[in-house]
């Protein structure tokens, strides 16, 4: 909002000067009052601290992951600030919450100089367990959401530190669809891609062996799948060719169950699919947002989806997203 400001005749700016026995301002040696008119309320800024968000996350995002993003601050005038991040468009904007780590994010030169935020849906499964059940399960071609995050912060005495950019991310969703058919569902790779399948309805590509590995926990699960990415480590080999594969998260495990089957994993494992060795149920890397030490577990072989302990050494299946 723009600031005012109104001069008043100087006879009355000296009495109320005198009256008062405070200082004020001046131009050309005249004091002056700075009077703000009913109804406004100023807001001073403080443009030399400045704060930064950096997005952890890639500007496109699987439903039901999170979109993670660290701020810091450069040095200022102000000794703490509180920082502050909202949603300032998208479609489902209400339904997300953004949390910090620490809470809440008080930022200071001489102590903490950095924080973690993560934004979620706080209602991860819409897309999946509310259709998934009552129709016959095919994804059909994604639908894309646009989100922006502003990040703003103010000093101990409520002064606005100068904004950073907005933040945006494109939130990336198969929908149940009854129209969606394909000719075939799953194709087996051939040459380097020999022991990849793709799924011609999501565009998700799935290693061909179920159970590549069995890790003890989630921590140990994530260091796996990213030395399947490197060139040398433990299981260091680039699947396929490809060397952009994650663990998946909770919708895109469901994008597999197929609920007009009795026996969704013997399906997968039928050679009309061309998988092996595909497990009951596998964990994903969704967090589960009531429970730091929960994320997402997909359960094959009866449909089920819930959460469980993280260090659960259930089995996880890599996967990579077709561009």
């Amino acid at each position: 909002m723009e600031n005012k400001i109104k001069l008043i005749p100087l006879v009355l700016v000296s009495a109320v000067l005198v009256a008062c026995g405070s200082g004020g301002s001046s131009v050309n040696g005249n004091p002056i009052d700075v009077v703000t008119p009913p109804g406004e309320i100023v807001t001073p800024i403080d443009k030399e601290t400045k704060i930064k968000a950096t997005p952890d996350s890639p500007a496109e995002i699987m439903q039901s992951e999170s979109f993670n993003f660290s701020v810091t601050r450069d040095s200022g005038s102000a000794d703490s600030i509180v920082v502050m991040a909202n949603f300032v468009s998208g479609a489902y904007s209400g339904d997300w919450v953004i949390i910090s780590e620490p809470s809440p994010c008080n930022l200071s030169l001489a102590g903490t100089t950095s924080c973690h935020f993560s934004a979620f849906s706080s209602s991860q499964l819409r897309f999946d367990a509310s259709l998934a059940k009552v129709l016959p399960l095919s994804y059909a071609v994604v639908n894309n959401s646009s989100y922006e995050i502003k990040v703003t912060a103010r000093t101990s005495n409520n002064v606005q530190v100068e904004s950073s950019p907005v933040l945006d991310f494109t939130l990336y969703t198969p929908v149940t669809n009854l129209g969606a058919v394909v000719d075939q569902r799953f194709t087996v790779g051939e040459g380097v891609e020999s022991e990849c399948i793709t799924d011609n309805l999501t565009g998700l590509m799935w290693p061909k062996n179920g159970r590549l590995f069995n890790p003890r926990n989630l921590d140990d699960a994530l260091s796996l799948v990213d030395n399947m990415n490197k060139i040398s480590g433990a299981i260091a080999y680039g699947l396929c060719g490809h060397k952009d594969w994650h663990l998946s998260t909770v919708n895109e495990l469901a994008s597999l169950l197929n609920h007009g089957e009795k026996d969704p994993v013997s399906w997968l494992n039928d050679p009309k699919q061309g998988f092996i060795n595909v497990q009951g149920s596998y964990k994903s890397s969704t967090s589960y947002v009531s429970r730091s030490d929960y994320v997402w577990y997909v359960y094959l072989y009866n449909g089920d989806i819930k959460p469980f302990n993280k260090n659960n050494d259930r089995s996880v299946w890599p996967v990579r997203r077709i561009k």
